[in-house]
């Protein structure tokens, strides 16, 4: 096993975990299969030091996992203020998740320009090239400057689409941030996680 194929497998295993826990583990795992190759292993023997994914995954899920607190379930009155008070938590949550959703859009309106310029970067290549030959027997001065065109395109086509590439990349790795963050403050601060802490008191 190569160490692509290893932090492969190792992400997929930690999928319980959040992003920011996930993204550590992968690059301590893969900088200590660079230190191993710096020793002067190759990297199937660096790869092979080190414990399975499926262990390595199961040790970090357990350690990331607080132990839940044995705690009795709400009272009569927890339950129906939480009932009573439906309309405003869930309009605020709604709220809140259209907030969310709308920095989501606005992130991926750069890969969505960049691509679309990549494309029409790509279209105009093919016009200007292919469609010079044409235009060159009717008028060859207008072919040749169409020519010109469709090669200037050839070269702006690799830079967009490299711009579209990196900002793909970039709107993913930000729209996991804002979800693992969203999930993080539900799942360790978020107002079920206190409702169930104080309900019983």
């Amino acid at each position: 096993m190569n160490k692509q194929m290893f932090l492969d497998t190792l992400d997929k295993a930690l999928f319980k975990l959040s992003y920011s826990e996930k993204k550590n583990i992968l690059n301590y795992y893969e900088e200590l299969i660079e230190d191993y190759k710096e020793n002067g292993c190759s990297e199937e023997e660096a790869v092979a030091r080190l414990e399975e994914p499926k262990e390595i995954a199961d040790r970090a899920i357990s350690e990331s996992q607080p132990a839940l607190e044995q705690s009795a379930p709400p009272t009569v009155l927890v339950k129906t203020l939480i009932i009573l008070g439906s309309p405003l938590w869930i309009s605020i949550l709604l709220a809140g998740a259209m907030f969310i959703l709308s920095i989501l859009i606005i992130i991926w309106c750069l890969p969505i320009v960049t691509v679309s310029f990549a494309f029409a970067s790509v279209v105009g290549a093919l016009i200007g090239i292919f469609g010079a030959v044409p235009v060159m027997i009717t008028t060859f001065l207008y072919g040749i400057f169409q020519l010109g065109v469709g090669i200037f395109c050839v070269g702006l086509s690799y830079w967009t689409i490299r711009l579209a590439q990196k900002s793909i990349d970039y709107s993913k790795s930000a729209s996991w941030r804002i979800i693992d963050s969203v999930s993080n403050a539900f799942r360790n601060g978020g107002c079920f996680s206190w409702i169930k802490i104080n309900g019983s008191k």
